[in-house]
């Protein structure tokens, strides 16, 4: 089951919760991790199913990112890119934040949350394997 996106061209400004406040007015969602390379990055988002994964690529679909929410600039704008991403799910994807998060301090903390609600990945991590759902 495909729930996992990929958004591209993300603009170098932007945050997880930047995006989370853009997709959250759509459907709901369960994670958002935010990725930079040079002067744009890539945005991973699982959503709670499928269907919600559809419907928010539809609503995002021919879309552009704003500058313009970013400290004023108004310098412009880029089409939003959407495809399936390769690692899919949450359990998955906190794997593998984690595993990276021991080889690099830098990258960007993911936003996860449970029941709407805004909790911390080790935290969510935790409760996966709690539920034998995924095994630390």
């Amino acid at each position: 089951e495909v729930n996992t996106l990929r958004f591209r061209r993300v603009p170098r400004g932007y945050t997880c919760h930047d995006v989370a406040r853009m997709l959250a007015q759509h459907v709901p969602l369960t994670f958002v991790k935010y990725v930079r390379v040079t002067n744009t990055g890539y945005c991973f988002v699982v959503f709670v199913d499928m269907h919600a994964a559809f419907d928010a690529a539809k609503s995002m679909l021919g879309k552009y990112w704003s500058y313009a929410i970013h400290r004023g600039m108004t310098y412009g704008s880029r089409k939003i890119g959407i495809d399936v991403a390769r690692v899919q799910g949450l359990p998955m994807q906190l794997r593998e934040f984690r595993d990276r998060a021991t080889q690099n301090a830098d990258l960007d903390v993911p936003l996860v949350f449970v029941n709407g609600q805004e909790v911390a990945w080790h935290v969510a991590l935790e409760r996966l394997a709690d539920e034998g759902v995924y095994e630390v």
